[in-house]
């Protein structure tokens, strides 16, 4: 519902139930600043348009805030929320980048897609917070293939050594998923990965 609307409600229920302006703006949840406001007619906006114009025109990556700061300087004191409506009427805004797709490295082979269940799983690590501002650290084991979160360790610390520890628990998916282990494993580059006691090392 429009403030305009909102007023119009405010309006008929003073007339129609006798309550007071306030106890209106209080039931059609209007502020009262909004329904005492009334609209400056006939400013001119020309001045104001060709100065947002001009710059933006000499600084297309700027958007409406840095383009206010601008103006400022001009001499325009316009409020910002009227020079982001103008802003808009005028299709100034800055079109967003989107990101390039991350490409493989030169000479590196594409992974091929998996075609049966415990082809290959994904190892990867998810990080949270808990309400006591404490660090939560998670390793997910998913099939790539079925999709199905066959493994979650969490700890709030999870070393080498304790994935060393927990690689055992990965095997243990035999009873409950019966597998033992997938063809190939893929994980994202880190610590817990290069340290020496995941190598084998």
């Amino acid at each position: 519902m429009k403030p305009q609307a909102r007023k119009a409600a405010a309006d008929y229920a003073r007339g129609e139930f006798a309550v007071s302006k306030r106890r209106a703006c209080g039931l059609m949840t209007v502020a009262a600043s909004s329904y005492y406001y009334r609209p400056c007619k006939g400013r001119d906006d020309v001045p104001l348009r060709e100065a947002l114009r001009r710059h933006a025109a000499e600084r297309r990556r700027w958007g409406y805030r840095r383009l206010t700061v601008l103006l400022r300087r001009d001499g325009y004191t316009d409020n910002h929320k009227r020079i982001h409506r103008l802003y808009r009427e005028e299709g100034l805004q800055v079109r967003q980048r989107r990101r390039r797709k991350q490409r493989l490295p030169r000479g590196t082979a594409r992974p091929e897609s998996s075609t049966a269940p415990n082809q290959r799983w994904s190892l990867d690590f998810v990080h949270d917070r808990l309400v006591n501002g404490r660090s939560l650290r998670m390793l997910t084991i998913v099939d790539d293939y079925t999709r199905e979160c066959l493994w979650i360790e969490t700890d709030t610390s999870l070393s080498a050594i304790a994935l060393s520890a927990c690689s055992t628990g990965w095997s243990n998916c035999a009873g409950v998923h019966k597998v033992c282990s997938p063809t190939t494993a893929r994980s994202l580059p880190g610590s817990p990965w290069t340290a020496g006691r995941m190598n084998g090392r």
